[in-house]
């Protein structure tokens, strides 16, 4: 997995070759869920959640 390799670095979550978030890894990440944590407020947090799932249409 991943996450376990690179725990204390930083790694990028890219969807359709952009860049969405690169956050440090905490910890590794088991049962298909992750938690991304920093300075953002409640509106950031659902866009960002929003792309992680797909919600949001990315261009080609």
């Amino acid at each position: 997995m991943a996450t376990s390799q690179h725990i204390g670095e930083q790694i990028e979550l890219s969807i359709c070759q952009e860049v969405i978030t690169a956050p440090h890894v905490m910890e590794a990440t088991t049962g298909g869920t992750i938690s991304i944590s920093g300075s953002c407020n409640m509106a950031e947090a659902e866009t960002l959640a929003a792309r992680i799932r797909g919600d949001i249409p990315y261009e080609d």
